[in-house]
């Protein structure tokens, strides 16, 4: 009895250890696949990119925020802010390009930017890493002029398609829109290059609380009356909505995504989005819906007579010289028909490869 037992203990004990080493090897594998992950830079921005836009600060970056003292917060901010200096003068900063257009139509209606750091090391950053910070170092308006810069380079490249009716989508925070002066400063720097106001929209996303209501309200006036058309994004969440609303005529105005999330299981979401698309068409501004990402999403906005998509379906973020190609091939069936349009949309959302988390 004493020998079975003995056998039986040192069973469970070569079992015990082998489970835990398999959980060892488990765990293992799993941080190195974190690893891999973190490492891959455009995925990993993807990821953070999502997790921020549901209120989540990744895990990665709570772990390299935990215990800095605030001595290593300055040496940490101070190599960030000569990283910063040295990417503005190598051009590192791009701009990420995604179509709008008329969904009752096909007509392009805009182009909306949105701005990268291709870092050296790091790889493809997305806005949400140095925008903060840049607004912490009063460095706003250095970027704004960089941004500008690239945009107008870009710009020139994407008309040379031919297709040249079409609006320059700048989206802007509401902590930028603080800057003082900060619209007089962009509107100087299109008319150096002959870009008319009319040809630009300014996009305001605000999802913080407004500190300076006075400045923010006062760039918005200066761009509204050099006839620079607004619009109200990500609508329906942080702050975003209603006041604004109140008191500036927005050409457009841009649901939040996340509504079409499991739209067509969700009732409400659908009341929401068409409650929202007959406001626009009451306030006389065009309704936005982000997240055109497959085609029943697409036929179903078409139905309820939304004005404006946008999305990984009808084109996901590209890179400059992906939005040439594209639009080079656009141009040659846009006077098609809106049949000839919707086949083009659906060939091209398989073989562009999208830069968006959502896609």
């Amino acid at each position: 009895m004493v020998k079975k037992n003995v056998t039986r203990q040192s069973k469970r004990k070569k079992q015990t250890y082998k489970t835990r080493q398999h959980l060892l090897q488990t765990v293992r594998d799993i941080q190195t696949e974190l690893l891999s992950f973190e490492q891959s830079s455009v995925a990993s921005f993807h990821m953070s990119d999502y997790l921020r836009s549901n209120g989540v600060i990744p895990l990665w970056e709570q772990l390299s925020m935990r215990h800095m003292s605030s001595s290593e917060k300055r040496i940490d901010d101070s190599l960030l802010l000569t990283d910063v200096r040295c990417g503005f003068e190598r051009g590192e900063f791009i701009c990420l390009y995604q179509p709008q257009w008329c969904l009752k139509t096909g007509r392009l209606i805009a182009i909306e930017t949105d701005v990268r750091w291709q870092h050296p090391k790091k790889g493809l950053m997305g806005s949400d890493f140095f925008l903060p910070f840049f607004e912490e170092h009063n460095l706003t308006e250095d970027f704004i002029y960089v941004l500008i810069e690239r945009i107008l380079t870009d710009k020139l490249q994407v008309t040379s398609t031919g297709i040249k009716d079409f609006l320059t989508i700048l989206k802007f925070s509401s902590a930028q829109l603080e800057t003082p002066y900060l619209a007089q400063l962009i509107l100087r720097q299109f008319e150096k290059e002959h870009i008319l106001p009319s040809e630009i929209e300014c996009q305001l996303n605000d999802r913080q609380f407004v500190k300076n209501v006075s400045v923010l309200r006062q760039n918005l006036i200066d761009f509204q009356q050099a006839n620079v058309s607004l619009s109200l994004g990500k609508f329906g969440s942080g702050y975003s909505g209603y006041p604004y609303l109140q008191e500036f005529h927005f050409n457009k105005i841009k649901l939040e995504k996340n509504y079409l999330i499991n739209v067509f299981q969700n009732p409400r979401a659908q009341m929401i989005i068409q409650s929202v698309i007959n406001m626009a068409r009451m306030l006389n501004a065009s309704a936005v819906m982000d997240g055109v990402n497959d085609v029943q999403i697409l036929k179903w906005l078409q139905m309820i007579d939304c004005d404006i998509g946008q999305g990984c379906y009808i084109g996901g973020f590209m890179f400059l010289e992906d939005l040439v190609d594209f639009l080079t091939e656009y141009r040659k069936i846009q006077h098609n028909g809106k049949k000839a349009i919707m086949n083009f949309w659906q060939q091209k959302s398989k073989k562009i490869i999208h830069l968006s988390p959502d896609c």
